[in-house]
Order: structure tokens, then sequence, then C-alpha cells
């Protein structure tokens, strides 16, 4: 039981990791394109 729920755990840790990131990348992007600007 107890490695099921890490499995759930490590799979929902990656895709809260992968929102950051794309969170990030736009972030910077915004950045930049307000400095552009």
């Amino acid at each position: 039981m107890s490695r099921q729920v890490s499995k759930k755990a490590i799979r929902d840790s990656k895709r809260t990791f992968g929102n950051q990131i794309i969170f990030w990348m736009f972030k910077i992007l915004y950045i930049i394109y307000y400095m552009l600007v």
C-alpha cells in the first residue's frame, strides 16, 4: 500500500514540477518581451 502511495506522490510531484517549469518559461518570456518593448 505504501508503495502505491509513494508512486502516486511521485507522479503528482512530477506533474507540479512540469507546471512550474511552464510557469517560469512564460514568466521569463514575458519579462524579455517587456524589456524589448
